[in-house]
C-alpha cells in the first residue's frame, strides 16, 4: 500500500519537473526579444517614454509577452552598395576557410554577449541565465569561473585593457565589474534602465560607459561612482563603442541614429539615420592607438552599412561604403566583429591629420582638453595650458548648464563631478597579472591585431562551413563577421582597407538557433559566436598559428 502510495507520489513529482521544464524552456526566450519588439515600434510608440513601458511591461508580467514572439525571417536580398557576392545555390560547396574547433557548453539559457580577452588567452560569455563565464580559450577550453550576481539577464561585456578585470550589464538595471583571476564580484553599479550595453574607457579603466533603455548613455567612474555623467538620448540606446581617446563615445540606437558623443561637452552629431533601429557598432581595428577609419552598424533591416569615417575620425564625416546584405538581423540584438591582419595594419595609406583631436598629449583621461587648448567647455581649457586638468577643471566648475549647452542644457548632469581625477590615463599600461597571461596586451577592448598565413580548412566538432565565391581572403584582407537570427555566422572579405567590392566568403553552419554575437581573437584569425542554443563555438583558419 505505501508503495503504491509513494509511486503515485513519484509519477506527480514527475509530471511537476516536466511542466517546469516546459514552463523554463519557454522562459529561454530572450527579454531582448522584447527590447527588439519595442525598438522596432519605438518610433509609434512616440510621445510615450519606451522605458516606462519597458518598465509596466516587467511589472505586469512578460511571460505571455514573450511567449508570443513573433517569429523573424525574410528573404535575403543579393545587393549593396557596393556590390555583395553572395553564394548561389549549389555553390556551397567551396573551400572553407574556418572550421569548427572547440564548442564551449555550461550556459543553462541563451548566450548574448561574447568577447575574446585583450591577451587572447580567454572568452567571456553572458547569458539569460544571469551569469557571465570566463572559459579558457586554447588550453583545456574549461570553463574557469562562473560569475553570479545579476538578477536578469546579461546583455553586454567588456574587458579592461589589461585583460585582468570585467564588466557586465544587465537587464536588472546595474553594472558590475569582476575580478578575472579571483572570481569575484569587485562593485555593483545601478542603472537608470535596462543596460543594453557596456564598455570600459580605453584610456583609463576606472571609467566606463554604459546605455539603457531610458535613452541614456552614462559615464561612471569607479571611483566616485555617486556622482557620474548622464547624456540623454532621444531613443534607447543598443550599442556603444569608446574611442581610443576616451573622449568619444559613438552610439547606436533603436531610432536608427549614430551619433558621436564629446564626453567634454556633452554635445552629440549625427552622423548618420538609417531610420531602421541599430543593434550594434562596431569599428574596425588597426593594431596602434590611431583611431580606426572604418565602423559597421547592424540594423533591423537585415543590412550592415559600413561607414569609411575619413582620414580623421571621430571628427570628420562619415561616407557609406559597404551595404551588406545575406544575414538575418530583423527585430533581434545581432552584433558583428572586424578583423585586420597584421599585414594589413601595416599597409601604407594616408597619414592622419595633426589637427585630429585624438592627437593629445600630456596625463589626460576622458575629461582631458585638446592638446591646442580648445577641447573644454567655454574655452576653459586653454587657461590649464596644452589641454591639462587644470584649467579644465576649473572652467568646467565654472560652467553652468547653460554655457555648455546653451537654452536646451540639463542634458548633461555635472553636479559634482570631479574632474581632477581624470587627469590620467591609468590602466593603458599596466601589466596583466592574471596567471598564465603572457604576450602583448592591447590598449584597447577593441583592438586587434596582426594574423597568419596559410590555406582553408577543414570541418570538425560537428560543425562546417558553406563557402561563398570560394576566393577566400588573404593576411592583407580585412574581415566582418556576423550573427544572424537564422542558426548561421557569416563572414564578409571586404578586401585591402575595406575598399574592395564585399564578398561573402562563408556561412559557418554548426549552431542550432540564432547566433546573437560573434568576436574575434585580437591577434589571429580566430573567430567565437555565441547562440540561443546555450553554446560558445569557436572557430579556426588554417590561417591561425594556433591548431
Amino acid at each position: 500500500m505505501d508503495a503504491d502510495k509513494a509511486s503515485k507520489e513519484q509519477r506527480a513529482l514527475k509530471a511537476k519537473v516536466e511542466t517546469l521544464e516546459r514552463e523554463n524552456m519557454l522562459l529561454k526566450k530572450s527579454l531582448f526579444e522584447l527590447s527588439g519588439r519595442y525598438n522596432a515600434l519605438a518610433h509609434k510608440l512616440q510621445p510615450f517614454n519606451l522605458g516606462e513601458i519597458l518598465d509596466s511591461a516587467i511589472d505586469a508580467g512578460i511571460n505571455p509577452l514573450l511567449e508570443n514572439a513573433e517569429a523573424v525571417g525574410s528573404a535575403s536580398e543579393r545587393f549593396g552598395r557596393r556590390r555583395c557576392m553572395l553564394p548561389q545555390p549549389g555553390r556551397c560547396g567551396g573551400s572553407k576557410q574556418f572550421y569548427l574547433k572547440h564548442e564551449l557548453k555550461g550556459h543553462a539559457g541563451a548566450v548574448y554577449a561574447v568577447q575574446f580577452s585583450p591577451c587572447g588567452r580567454f572568452v567571456s560569455s553572458g547569458s539569460f541565465d544571469k551569469t557571465v563565464r570566463i572559459w579558457d580559450a586554447f588550453g583545456s577550453q574549461k570553463e574557469l569561473h562562473t560569475l553570479r550576481g545579476h538578477a536578469l539577464n546579461v546583455s553586454d561585456l567588456s574587458w579592461t585593457s589589461d585583460s585582468t578585470e570585467m564588466l557586465s550589464g544587465a537587464y536588472d538595471q546595474t553594472c558590475k565589474t569582476w575580478d578575472v583571476e579571483g572570481g569575484k564580484l569587485i562593485e555593483s553599479f545601478d542603472s537608470e534602465g535596462f543596460v543594453q550595453c557596456v564598455m570600459f574607457s580605453p584610456r583609463d579603466k576606472n571609467i566606463f560607459f554604459s546605455g539603457t533603455s531610458r535613452n541614456i548613455l552614462c559615464v561612471t567612474d569607479r571611483r566616485d561612482p555617486n556622482v557620474a555623467i548622464t547624456l540623454r538620448n532621444d531613443s534607447m540606446i543598443n550599442s556603444l563603442y569608446a574611442c581610443k581617446d576616451g573622449q568619444y563615445v559613438i552610439s547606436g540606437d533603436g531610432a536608427g541614429c549614430i551619433r558621436t558623443w564629446d564626453i567634454r561637452t556633452g554635445k552629440s552629431i549625427l552622423n548618420d539615420s538609417t531610420k531602421k533601429p541599430i543593434s550594434h557598432v562596431t569599428c574596425c581595428p588597426t593594431g596602434s592607438d590611431e583611431e580606426s577609419r572604418y565602423l559597421a552598424a547592424n540594423s533591423y533591416d537585415n543590412v550592415i552599412r559600413v561607414y569609411d569615417r575619413g582620414f580623421t575620425p571621430p571628427l570628420s564625416a562619415y561616407r557609406l561604403s559597404h551595404t551588406l546584405k545575406g544575414y538575418k538581423n530583423k527585430n533581434w540584438p545581432i552584433k558583428s566583429a572586424f578583423f585586420r591582419a597584421k599585414d594589413a595594419n601595416a599597409a601604407p595609406g594616408p597619414a592622419s591629420s595633426s589637427a585630429s583631436a585624438n592627437t593629445n598629449t600630456g596625463n589626460m583621461g576622458i575629461m582631458g582638453g585638446s592638446s591646442n587648448g580648445g577641447g573644454g567647455p567655454g574655452g576653459a581649457v586653454s587657461a590649464g595650458g596644452a589641454g591639462g586638468p587644470a584649467g579644465l577643471s576649473a572652467g568646467f566648475r565654472a560652467a553652468s548648464s547653460e554655457d555648455v549647452f546653451g537654452k536646451d542644457g540639463g542634458d548633461l548632469d555635472v553636479a559634482g563631478f570631479d574632474i581632477d581625477k581624470y587627469s590620467g590615463a591609468g590602466g593603458s599600461s599596466m601589466p596583466a597579472v592574471v596567471s598564465g597571461v603572457s604576450g602583448n596586451v592591447g590598449s584597447s577592448n577593441s583592438s586587434g591585431g596582426s594574423g597568419g598565413g596559410g590555406g582553408g580548412g577543414s570541418g570538425g566538432g560537428g560543425g562546417s562551413g558553406s563557402g561563398g565565391s570560394g576566393n577566400g581572403f588573404s593576411s592583407t584582407d580585412t574581415l566582418l563577421a556576423t550573427g544572424s537570427a537564422d542558426p548561421f555566422v557569416y563572414v564578409y572579405n571586404l578586401g585591402v582597407n575595406c575598399e574592395a567590392n564585399a564578398e561573402l566568403i562563408q556561412r559557418l553552419e554548426g549552431h542550432t538557433d540564432r547566433v546573437y554575437a560573434v568576436t574575434f581573437h585580437p591577434t589571429e584569425p580566430i573567430l567565437a559566436s555565441c547562440s540561443a542554443d546555450f553554446t560558445v563555438k569557436l572557430w579556426f583558419s588554417n590561417r591561425s598559428k594556433r591548431k
